[in-house]
């Protein structure tokens, strides 16, 4: 429950409403990937890094309920 607290508080700060403005394919709400991927026809891995939330999501990253 404290993660999932964390997540509401903060991605209401950040303007992250609790619904996706585009149908997920598991549901609707905001995913942003994070951390390494190799797939996808890529040859070499790759850094998932979505720039508009980077902060956002290291907040969540660093707190204690993620760890």
């Amino acid at each position: 429950m404290k993660a999932y607290d964390l997540m509401e508080t903060r991605g209401n700060a950040y303007g992250i409403g609790s619904s996706a403005s585009q149908p997920q394919k598991r549901g609707h709400f905001s995913a942003y990937n994070c951390g390494m991927t190799m797939g996808m026809g890529n040859r070499f891995p790759v850094f998932m890094n979505p720039k508009a939330k980077r902060s956002l999501i290291q907040e969540l990253l660093d707190a204690k309920p993620f760890q």
